[in-house]
């Protein structure tokens, strides 16, 4: 699996990429041994794509998650207002 780490003052973070990866995502997830519910923030259209995928692979790994759906847009990245729960 190739890694990117992404190097942002005060808050890195991994990017991930590799064939299949979304149906290791739970398994990744777990591997960092968060407790609680998951939370997950999605576009409307990407959701419809990939989103009863992502939640097998979490479900799949013992996690519980809960989905949030943006409408789709650049315009809803950054709208406190534009959250709808459409998916819990």
């Amino acid at each position: 699996m190739n890694v990117i780490n992404v190097n942002i003052p005060g808050h890195g973070y991994p990017v991930y990429v590799e064939d299949g990866l979304l149906d290791m995502a739970g398994k990744l997830v777990a591997d960092l041994n968060i407790k609680g519910r998951i939370a997950v923030i999605s576009d409307e259209n990407v959701f419809a794509l990939y989103g009863e995928r992502l939640r097998r692979s979490i479900e799949n790994a013992g996690l519980s998650c809960r989905f949030r759906c943006l409408a789709p847009g650049e315009n809803q990245k950054c709208r406190g207002d534009g959250v709808i729960d459409t998916h819990p």
